[in-house]
């Protein structure tokens, strides 16, 4: 039985053998071997006896690790992210499962959100929010099924008197126009970066540039540097210090003596730490989290100023300006610079996604014309009656795709709703929080709102107020 070896850079890798998880060179026949959590897991189902989290977790990332595909480029086989390899087999398998009846169909196009919803669950508490790719390899392979389906359906001799040439050139250019936005959305957020906030302020350096050696240099590296993280620089000594040379604080001074500080940039820094908004004081719907009765306006994690209707993501592990939320099907957060691509990308998917299902229906189906213009199918119980599996499977695929036509339009319409007032989910979040949210989607107290109209032409033309007023920061 092949056993695993520690690696070495030295080895050469066959296409079948791999670094794993661990460092150690491993082979593809033992996928099975020397796995604690499965040994461990068998024997509980065996003694019939409960299954740790631990235990599931670890099997997962195993599993992870394992699943490859022999590889001849030298650098050992290719591992499978099963985070994208579960769409691409659930869903091609889940329509084929569909052409057995009617009745099939229907379950398995239920059962396919719940599996979805299922996942999402399981994703938010194993790996604690981390970044996955499976919805958006999810919706990636629902796309290339629908255009799939519909150029088999246009090129098909079948029905030729009902579809032309251009159904196929009119979705195809879509679906160019589709992922063209899909690829604007999955770009920059609006992260902020570190070098918005000028030079180093003393709560956050050991070393500035163009320090000098120096004893003090050595009390900072020892430790003494909290003493400075701790200590503030008083607002009243900058404003006393433009027009001289020093600070009346001993802290300012010895930056700039020893460390190279200039007062310009203590200045930027006393700027940054003075921004004191108390709870009770804020009125206004604001997208930044309260701790310890005042408004957060710097983030610890990322180290940067949170300026107004800007929030910290989770997954993504950044601050973003602007922030709506962390969509999961583009696998990125929606912020200021990609939530019109966003909104474009969403109304391209679902006309794709209604139009190219309506076209397949009104051909594999028995259809009526109504007022000499629409055309609605009428029977299509048919298409499973015949030897030909090819039509029930279109037909299933058509109805997939005006399922998630329907789901999609849910988000949709929160969107609608939420930009209509000028106002993010980020800030509607914190809104709820603090009770003043009406009817779960209408916040009271919002600033930035100024009318229908307005919010949309702000929206489009990326004029949306990125502030909550002259005197807020």
């Amino acid at each position: 039985m092949p056993k695993t070896t520690t690696a070495s850079s030295a080895d050469a890798l066959c296409c079948c053998e791999y670094i794993d998880n661990v460092g150690e060179k491993s082979h593809m026949l033992a996928c099975c071997c020397d796995c604690e959590a499965l040994d461990d897991s068998c024997d509980r189902l065996i003694t019939c006896r409960a299954i740790p989290n631990k235990n599931c977790q670890a099997l997962c990332e195993v599993i992870s690790d394992r699943c490859r595909i022999p590889w001849c480029d030298g650098s050992g086989a290719i591992q499978l992210h099963t985070d994208i390899l579960i769409p691409v087999t659930v869903i091609p398998l889940s329509l084929w499962l569909c052409t057995v009846s009617l009745l099939v169909t229907v379950i398995v196009l239920i059962s396919m959100p719940f599996f979805m919803l299922m996942f999402y669950r399981i994703w938010k508490r194993r790996t604690k929010r981390e970044r996955t790719r499976f919805f958006y390899a999810w919706a990636m392979v629902s796309i290339l099924i629908i255009l799939l389906e519909f150029n088999i359906i246009m090129w098909s001799d079948s029905s030729p008197d009902r579809l032309s040439f251009f159904h196929v050139i009119f979705i195809d250019i879509t679906v160019v126009l589709m992922f063209w936005a899909l690829i604007s959305a999955r770009g920059d957020p609006g992260v902020i970066q570190k070098s918005e906030k000028g030079r180093p302020c003393p709560s956050n350096i050991k070393h500035a540039k163009g320090s000098k050696t120096s004893t003090s240099e050595t009390w900072l590296e020892n430790g003494s540097h909290e003493n400075v993280s701790s200590h503030k620089i008083d607002q009243t000594d900058v404003q006393q210090a433009d027009s001289g040379s020093h600070f009346k604080d001993p802290v300012a001074n010895l930056l700039m003596a020893n460390f190279g500080f200039e007062m310009e940039d203590l200045q930027k820094c006393a700027n940054f730490k003075k921004e004191t908004i108390y709870q009770e004081t804020v009125t206004w719907v604001d997208s930044r989290p309260f701790k310890g009765g005042e408004l957060e306006t710097w983030c610890k994690l990322c180290d940067v100023r949170k300026p107004p209707r800007s929030g910290h993501c989770n997954v993504c592990r950044v601050c973003i300006q602007g922030r709506d939320h962390h969509c999961v099907w583009i696998d990125n957060c929606v912020g200021r610079n990609n939530h019109r691509s966003f909104i474009v990308a969403m109304l391209l998917f679902i006309f794709i996604s209604c139009y190219g299902g309506y076209m397949v229906l009104i051909s594999v189906c028995i259809s009526e014309t109504f007022f000499k213009v629409v055309r609605v199918p009428i029977q299509c119980y048919h298409v499973y009656e015949l030897e030909d599996t090819v039509s029930s499977l279109i037909f299933a695929s058509s109805c997939y795709a005006l399922l998630v036509a329907g789901i999609m339009c849910l988000a949709l319409l929160n969107q609608v709703i939420m930009i209509s007032q000028d106002i993010t989910s980020q800030e509607l979040h914190m809104a709820a929080q603090r009770g003043l949210v009406q009817c779960a989607v209408c916040a009271g107290n919002n600033v930035n709102n100024r009318g229908i109209l307005q919010n949309w032409i702000h929206f489009w033309k990326g004029k949306r107020p990125q502030s909550y007023g002259p005197s807020v920061v």
